[in-house]
């Protein structure tokens, strides 16, 4: 058994308590989308595997977005515990809102059947404890008479809480104020009465070749190059959102989405389920809140993006004693000439390219430029002359996951 009302924090922000307790509730947008079945799941195991995914991703709440599951789905959330939004799925009852006004009616035949279909879904699942907020209107679509549909969702179930409309259009009724930021995050602009909220976030995409509806045509609201970049963006994304939750007054925070759906590819996981596509270890911990502590970065040796730099190099790796080389190493070529595109294709970011040593703006405007642009192709061996530092060999390893200018692995030894 469960209670889920406002309250007021420490702070005196309002907030969703569940049980009386503060909780920051973290979880997916859920389309329930199958690959075979389209709205229906092949087997119930296949509605438990998804609970299950959720839970081992660290969420405590889903959205269901404009579908209403099986009885199996929310017995299953009610089992393994976990919290629900309930979205009424989007009818044609109204048209025409907008964030100045409300919208109206379609027909009377399309407003009767929507609110027969919204009592309906009320009533035939008010026995599940997981469901804790019904959502009247999702961005708009078929919105009309707000506050009485609002009022009249929450006089027939008191138990829960009601989002008058999530996403946009809000008319300032019902206990939720909610916004959608894409990628994200954000947070409305806390009030007195209602808690705030973050509706749909993220989006960040990633199609994975054999695993896609479409193969050539997969879509996010941001790409990644592989899932190490896409673990990189997420977390970096849910670390701002619990920012926002100590800083802005945010409550809870809906990532789009659970799995990938046909043409979209900004799921945790594959349309098939067979492909987690972030860690889901670090995902976890940080939908928990928790987080490793940020890199930081120390100069092994000075580039030329702030001053003329003078290097040695050679494409060979030079002797087992050349750490102990001063001056000017007699083996190695000398002044860095510039670069043979179609030669040895060695490339290294932030180094001065120019025979130019005079540092003049307009080329170090170039170097910057230039350097910043190639960035660091191959393996290579340098040995630059630092005066008081000694030499500095840097072994760089090809790109991580193929891009230019990103992701390179860099060793270095003085």
């Amino acid at each position: 058994m469960r209670k889920i009302t406002l309250g007021k924090d420490v702070k005196g922000v309002t907030r969703m308590l569940l049980n009386g307790r503060c909780v920051f509730q973290a979880g997916p947008l859920d389309q329930g989308f199958w690959p075979d079945g389209i709205y229906a799941a092949p087997a119930d195991e296949a509605l438990r595997f998804d609970i299950e995914a959720m839970k081992k991703l660290g969420f405590n709440m889903v959205r269901k977005h404009v579908k209403v599951e099986p009885a199996r789905w929310y017995h299953w959330c009610d089992k393994l515990g976990l919290l629900v939004w309930q979205d009424m799925p989007s009818g044609g009852g109204g048209d025409g809102a907008d964030d100045q006004k409300d919208g109206t009616l379609s027909t009377p035949e399309a407003s009767q059947q929507f609110e027969t279909e919204l009592k309906a879904l009320v009533q035939t699942h008010w026995n599940h404890p997981s469901i804790i907020m019904w959502v009247v209107f999702n961005e708009g679509w078929g919105q009309y008479d707000t506050p009485r549909l609002t009022k009249w969702v929450k006089e027939l179930d008191p138990s829960r809480l009601v989002s008058n409309a999530i996403g946009w259009n809000d008319r300032r009724v019902g206990e939720i104020v909610d916004t959608h930021s894409y990628p994200g995050p954000a947070c409305p602009k806390i009030e007195n009465e209602r808690a705030a909220v973050l509706g749909e976030f993220g989006g960040l995409g990633l199609g994975i070749p054999g695993h896609a509806w479409v193969a050539s045509h997969t879509w996010g609201y941001q790409a990644a190059t592989g899932t190490r970049h896409q673990t990189r963006n997420y977390l970096e994304l849910w670390r701002k959102t619990w920012q926002l939750k100590e800083d802005s007054g945010l409550c809870a925070a809906v990532y789009t989405q659970l799995t990938d759906v046909e043409t979209e590819s900004n799921g945790l996981l594959t349309y098939d389920r067979k492909v987690e596509k972030v860690s889901v270890s670090k995902a976890a911990e940080a939908h928990r809140g928790k987080f490793s502590p940020p890199p930081t970065f120390a100069t092994v040796a000075p580039t030329a993006q702030r001053e003329v730099v003078v290097w040695w190099y050679t494409t060979n790796a030079p002797a087992d004693d050349w750490v102990k080389v001063s001056g000017n190493p007699p083996a190695l070529p000398g002044r860095l000439p510039e670069f043979d595109r179609s030669g040895s294709r060695l490339r290294i970011r932030g180094v001065n390219r120019s025979r130019s040593t005079t540092g003049d703006s307009r080329n170090e405007h170039r170097r910057k430029s230039e350097s910043q642009e190639m960035g660091l192709q191959i393996p290579y061996h340098l040995h630059p002359k630092i005066p008081t530092q000694g030499a500095v060999w840097v072994v760089a390893s090809a790109f991580e996951e193929g891009v230019s200018g990103v992701g390179a692995t860099e060793r270095a030894r003085a």
